[in-house]
């Protein structure tokens, strides 16, 4: 099952660059290779269950994806 990200390529990148992490270091957060993250990064296709592994990783991290209105982050300091 692929799972299109819609604006989640903008918020993925956002929060990766928050945290300082590189592709790699987010793939190996989300114990996923790092095609998965660079696909959701450019809006293409992905598996819903890697897509939750990064999004999973970001929030152990400190990350908290917002969904009121508008798509976004915050970092939890």
């Amino acid at each position: 099952r692929v799972w299109r990200s819609g604006q989640m390529d903008q918020v993925i990148r956002a929060a990766r660059a928050v945290l300082g992490l590189t592709t790699k270091e987010l793939a190996d957060a989300a114990g996923i290779s790092i095609n998965p993250v660079t696909r959701l990064e450019r809006d293409k296709g992905v598996h819903k269950a890697s897509a939750d592994s990064i999004q999973l990783a970001l929030e152990a991290k400190g990350i908290e994806f917002l969904n009121s209105g508008q798509r976004g982050i915050r970092w939890r300091a």
